[in-house]
């Protein structure tokens, strides 16, 4: 069985291409559906913004009823933070480890999976994020940020090879990101990897 534990609704329990997710940006937390290409909802996450950083439950839907996935970071001050990828039922999937220094002015973080790196996810233009981080605080043109400055990151294999992209998509008054697969990616690693994608969005977010 591949891809998200989807909930019992659903036909199947592969990924379809591409995902989705949006948080609006007045919120009192962080609190999004990912959806997939179908429509349907494979992950809820409503998250108090002084917690991002340190502990992540990924839901079947909004009822909060039922844990699939427990993303928990290693130390509270994530410059070096590493985040443990686990199942609700505590099967490590992965780890996602941000790289440092690197990640103040481009972000760049490692996923390893069994103990060996497998992929890199980094920012492929910095200076958009900074552009969309500063404009953002000017009142009203703020708010039309979200439309004009897409910042990206690509999912790279160990031959540098990009397998999945996040994108920030147009979109007013909310936050509001894609998760497309370029390559195949083993469907062993797929759950990690897009766990990784996800947290990285939640990280990065915050800084534009």
């Amino acid at each position: 069985m591949t891809g998200f534990d989807l909930p019992p609704a659903a036909a199947s329990p592969a990924i379809a291409y591409p995902l989705t997710l949006s948080f609006r940006l007045l919120a009192l937390s962080h609190q999004f559906e990912l959806m997939d290409a179908k429509g349907n909802c494979i992950g809820y996450v409503k998250q108090p913004w002084l917690k991002i950083k340190e502990t992540v439950t990924v839901y079947t839907d909004s009822s909060m009823n039922t844990a699939l996935y427990t993303i928990n970071a290693d130390r509270i001050i994530d410059i070096s933070a590493k985040y443990d990828i686990a199942t609700a039922q505590g099967t490590l999937l992965g780890q996602l480890q941000n790289h440092g220094l690197k990640s103040f002015v481009k972000a760049h973080y490692e996923l390893h999976i069994a103990g060996v790196q497998t992929h890199t996810l980094q920012e492929t233009n910095p200076w958009i994020k900074v552009l969309d981080s500063l404009v953002g605080q000017i009142p009203i043109i703020g708010l039309l940020t979200g439309y004009f400055f897409q910042p990206r990151y690509a999912l790279c294999d160990t031959a540098s090879n990009e397998v999945m992209e996040i994108k920030k998509v147009p979109s007013f008054f909310e936050r509001k990101f894609s998760i497309t697969v370029l390559k195949p990616v083993p469907s062993h690693h797929e759950n990690a990897a897009v766990l990784a994608c996800l947290m990285v969005i939640l990280l990065e977010s915050n800084r534009g």
